[in-house]
């Protein structure tokens, strides 16, 4: 789940008050963040702690279910088990949110990317590129031809 580093506390500390004891796998096993379900990725942490999180990942039998991450769970990110990817709020860029959701499905099994946003802020957020925006609003048209339309874009130039 990707979303700005001052919410990913946020929606930790949620999952960690709503989820009890019942956040560490295998249920009664000792209260270690190595045996939580849910973890927190963004560049605040350790290098140790993000070699960590995404060696868990690796695992076949991964315990961590759900990552909340920043844009630093990006670049050379190759975890063939991620299956879904939830934006919560628009990246800056198209060329961000199509890297970001191609951490899903990446061992060719069916993968869903979910971007939640409010209309409003497509328009106004600042530094926002104006073809994320764009693909906010997007109503009639296909949003994965508007996607692969401005990444053409950027590569030719």
């Amino acid at each position: 789940m990707y979303l700005p580093l001052k919410w990913c506390g946020i929606a930790f500390k949620y999952f960690q008050r709503h989820l009890g004891d019942g956040q560490y796998y295998p249920p009664f096993a000792d209260q270690l963040p190595e045996n939580r379900l849910f973890a927190q990725f963004h560049s605040p942490q350790t290098r140790a702690m993000k070699e960590h999180i995404l060696a868990e990942l690796a695992k076949p039998a991964s315990k961590v279910r759900v990552i909340f991450a920043t844009v630093a769970m990006g670049m050379g990110v190759d975890i063939r088990s991620i299956r879904k990817v939830i934006h919560i709020g628009p990246p800056w860029t198209t060329c961000e949110y199509f890297q970001e959701t191609g951490r899903a499905g990446r061992n060719r099994q069916p993968s869903t990317a979910v971007l939640y946003y409010n209309v409003d802020i497509s328009k106004n957020k600042a530094g926002m590129s104006e073809d994320i925006g764009t693909y906010c609003r997007l109503e009639d048209d296909c949003l994965r031809k508007f996607l692969i339309t401005c990444l053409d874009a950027k590569l030719i130039t």
